[in-house]
């Protein structure tokens, strides 16, 4: 895989294989790092600048649902022996849902996703849930797909498509919610960065997946009877591009996949930094990610306080 540094304009290629991946694993301990990123005196943020949301949303491209997210017209889905007929405008919708797991209520009205009346629609045909969190003064709504609409999603992906975008359903952990909820808007930072460098954002990947597929190497049947833990979790980092940072693996809150402006795909590690203690904002910056926090605003389930300005962002550099 190729990686670049998270400042889109100034690639850094680093290109991992097998050997590498081997060579990590017989790394012992410490944190291993691409011989082409030096280590520096300081890796701890330095300081936030204001990263601001672009004006106009930067939309998910959804390769393996082209088929059924092209035009205007409506189209009937099926599943479960339940048809629906939604625009394409919808379906896409319902997939940049699903592929967040949770995207705030008034982002999906505000940035032209869904209006009110197709909330209201595709929640009474089982296919959105809306939740609340906070407290009278700080409440906020999530929208997540109901199990119905990602298998409605996933019945009618492109199969011939190498890597399909997941799609989630439903809340796993309520408590994360405040936190989940900042992933989208950082995405679209994220995404208006590297089609300014004339790239093209070809999937997105939360850490439930990378911790799914670290959990199943782990557990393969063909692994070796030597293989220590601390061998696999340096295989492991090496062959998706993370770094170890103290012998702790690291997984970002989003991943970015894309391609640069010449084809070369590249991907970019984002962090949302709350509540967090120092430690482990020092271990996120040394493993590369890109950090990012609310400027002066706390905001805590339960505790009430205004909600953010879904505007603007601090990235810590």
């Amino acid at each position: 895989m190729t990686r670049w540094t998270h400042d889109v304009r100034h690639p850094r290629p680093v290109n991992r294989g097998r050997a590498g991946a081997a060579a990590m694993s017989r790394g012992g301990s410490g944190t291993p790092r691409p011989p082409d990123r030096p280590r520096e005196h300081d890796e701890r943020p330095r300081g936030p600048v204001v990263a601001r949301r672009p004006e106009h949303p930067q939309v998910l491209p959804l390769r393996d649902l082209e088929i059924v997210t092209r035009g205007t017209a409506p189209r009937v889905l099926a599943i479960d022996g339940r048809a629906y007929q939604l625009t394409p405008g919808q379906t896409r919708a319902l997939a940049t849902i699903g592929a967040f797991r949770v995207i705030a209520t008034d982002d999906l009205v505000d940035r032209g996703l869904l209006t009110h009346g197709d909330l209201a629609r595709l929640g009474s045909v089982g296919l959105l849930k809306t939740s609340t969190i906070g407290s009278r003064r700080g409440t906020r709504h999530m929208t997540t797909l109901t199990h119905a609409a990602r298998r409605l999603l996933d019945a009618h992906r492109d199969l011939a498509t190498t890597r399909p975008q997941r799609y989630y359903a439903g809340l796993v952990k309520p408590a994360e919610l405040a936190h989940d909820v900042e992933l989208y808007p950082l995405y679209e930072i994220a995404a208006q960065e590297i089609r300014a460098a004339g790239g093209e954002v070809t999937r997105v990947v939360l850490d439930a997946e990378l911790k799914a597929e670290y959990q199943t190497f782990l557990h393969r049947p063909e692994k070796p009877a030597e293989a220590t833990l601390e061998d696999d979790r340096a295989a492991w980092a090496a062959a998706h591009d993370l770094l170890l940072v103290d012998d702790a693996l690291q997984l970002p809150d989003l991943r970015v996949e894309y391609e640069n402006a010449a084809g070369e795909p590249c991907l970019q590690d984002i962090e949302f930094i709350s509540r967090y203690p120092s430690s482990v904002v020092k271990a996120k910056a040394r493993a590369g990610f890109v950090l990012y926090r609310r400027p002066g605003i706390s905001y805590r389930q339960g505790r009430g306080g205004r909600p953010p300005d879904p505007h603007l962002f601090e990235r810590l550099v």
